[in-house]
């Protein structure tokens, strides 16, 4: 299924509702088409970063659209490849 995010990965955005402007860390689509984003504050306050947010498409303006180079991968943990059939130990 190909996912229309109008929001891309990386851009700079503020939530008309509250007003709270960051990074778009993270995309979602929800089961009936719902697409919601987490936005990251680069702020800090008394030296701890501002809780993130998450919130509709609709409710977000760009205020900078950033061109991500390459995806940005994490290790997520290690993945055991396992052919049918096959018996796992540790």
């Amino acid at each position: 299924m190909k996912q229309d995010f109008k929001i891309k990965l990386g851009d700079v955005v503020q939530d008309k509702v509250t007003g709270y402007v960051g990074v778009v860390i993270c995309q979602a689509r929800w089961l009936y088409g719902c697409k919601r984003y987490t936005v990251q504050s680069p702020v800090l306050k008394d030296g701890v970063p501002v809780a993130n947010i998450c919130a509709d498409e609709d409710s977000l303006t760009v205020h900078k659209a950033v061109k991500i180079k390459s995806p940005v991968r994490s290790g997520g943990g290690p993945t055991l490849a396992v052919s049918r059939g096959q018996t796992v130990s540790r």
